[in-house]
């Protein structure tokens, strides 16, 4: 994505710099407040916290979409400043692959220990993430 964001950055930076951050929360607004919503209606159904949630391809596709606009925005950053798109593109890509696979675990873990507090902790993430991101 920060490939593609250096290629619209050259292209028209200025109108996607403008509606970034109303983007982004919304869309981590709307994630946020079901997972929240979830986690207070877990808790008062104790039982569905035990069974594993799937995550439907639709939820998976909104959420992959909101969290490449950050690093379709970093792209249109990398234009500006004419870096290296090749070796930033490698190095993102391996960092985001080692952050991810920390998240699984400790997500594993505390998501069992923590059960709906987990959910709605995250959601709550979420909501800051998509409101600083139209603050900045």
């Amino acid at each position: 994505m920060p490939l593609i964001g250096n290629f619209a950055g050259s292209l028209f930076a200025s109108f996607i710099s403008r509606y970034a951050g109303i983007v982004i929360l919304l869309i981590l607004g709307v994630i946020g407040g079901k997972m929240i919503k979830e986690g207070f209606e877990h808790r008062k159904e104790p039982q569905k916290v035990a069974m594993r949630k799937k995550l439907s391809l639709g939820i998976l596709i909104f959420q992959a979409i909101a969290t490449s606009i950050d690093a379709f925005a970093v792209g249109v950053g990398f234009s500006a400043m004419q870096v290296n798109i090749v070796q930033a593109v490698v190095l993102i890509a391996i960092v985001t692959i080692i952050l991810t696979t920390i998240a699984i675990i400790i997500g594993r873990k505390f998501g069992d220990i923590l059960g709906s507090s987990a959910e709605i902790l995250g959601g709550a993430i979420l909501v800051i993430i998509g409101i600083k991101a139209i603050i900045a």
